[in-house]
């Protein structure tokens, strides 16, 4: 943005000094002066938020595959191989027989009231 001021009011300045500007050209160099600046902004800034919703998502993507697929994924699938299993669930046979008796004597289920 300065080095684009900076410019405009050098070529304003060498105009002036020249002789080849008019009185009205210097009420409008000003305000084309702010509506080339407000275009080259506007023109970048909207590049800028277009690249940063492609990075975000080339960030997001690389979280997903780096943590959940090569981490998480492998240690979730090897999981089931290293459960012992007499206990499936945390639940001992002796806790799971004790269960079984008690729905046996309760034909209608457990009932809290």
């Amino acid at each position: 943005r300065a080095t684009r001021v900076t410019a405009d009011a050098a070529m304003l300045a060498l105009a002036v000094q020249a002789g080849g500007i008019g009185l009205h050209d210097l009420l409008i160099a000003p305000a084309m002066l702010s509506v080339t600046s407000y275009l080259a902004e506007s023109a970048v800034g909207s590049y800028l938020q277009r690249a940063e919703t492609e990075l975000k998502q080339q960030q997001l993507n690389a979280v997903k595959e780096q943590l959940f697929t090569l981490v998480l994924q492998q240690a979730l699938t090897g999981l089931p191989e290293k459960m012992m299993h007499n206990t499936y669930f945390n639940i001992s046979t002796r806790q799971l027989a004790e269960a079984e008796v008690q729905l046996e004597e309760k034909r209608h289920g457990l009932r809290i009231l």
